[in-house]
């Protein structure tokens, strides 16, 4: 099976997660949300959500190729990002020539970040390898998923979860996704690949 490279955006705190290798999870909104019929909904094995409905999928199967995360593919992380004129980490561009780049997650809020939706795949630091993919509903996630999406130092699980549900607001309430709607999410567990990959 090919696989795939494609981008991913992630907050700076979760790039930092990510750096101190507390994250290893992130959870993705499902498109469309789907609609479950049948009440004994089965979280054993992989569901698809095709049109609006989950159908069982497993490997060989003829949607299992549409799923938009598999196992192997490989997610080149945009983050908000600057190029600018002073010393600071070294990247390069397609053409080879060295440009200089600073990341919002490594550095004080003085500069006039560029949206991670324009980084190019040459800037960016991080590659991940999806490991596993499942779906369930964002209310679902249970501790150690908590953890694995980098909260949990350090406090109570009750405060982590607090902490995991309001950054899930400020990233998706305003689409209609809040906490408190409980959407049906992806969830990606991956791992860092060392040294970054820009094939």
């Amino acid at each position: 099976m090919t696989t795939k490279s494609r981008p991913i955006i992630m907050s700076s705190d979760s790039v930092r997660a990510i750096l101190e290798n507390r994250k290893s999870q992130t959870r993705r909104v499902m498109k469309p949300q789907p609609i479950v019929k049948n009440s004994q909904f089965r979280k054993d094995i992989l569901w698809y959500a095709y049109k609006g409905e989950f159908h069982d999928v497993t490997p060989g199967d003829s949607l299992y190729g549409n799923l938009p995360y598999q196992i192997g593919d490989r997610l080149w992380v945009r983050e908000a990002w600057k190029e600018i004129n002073a010393p600071c980490a070294y990247k390069e561009d397609l053409s080879g020539y060295k440009k200089r780049i600073v990341y919002r997650a490594d550095d004080a809020d003085y500069i006039e970040w560029q949206s991670p939706m324009f980084m190019p795949r040459w800037a960016s630091r991080l590659t991940l390898e999806i490991t596993n993919v499942r779906c369930e509903r964002v209310q679902d996630i249970t501790c150690d998923g908590v953890i694995a999406e980098g909260y949990g130092r350090g406090i109570n699980y009750i405060q982590a979860e607090i902490a995991f549900a309001n950054a899930w607001d400020k990233l998706n309430a305003k689409r209609g996704y809040g906490w408190d709607t409980n959407p049906w999410v992806w969830v990606i567990e991956f791992k860092k690949i060392e040294g970054g990959d820009n094939e």
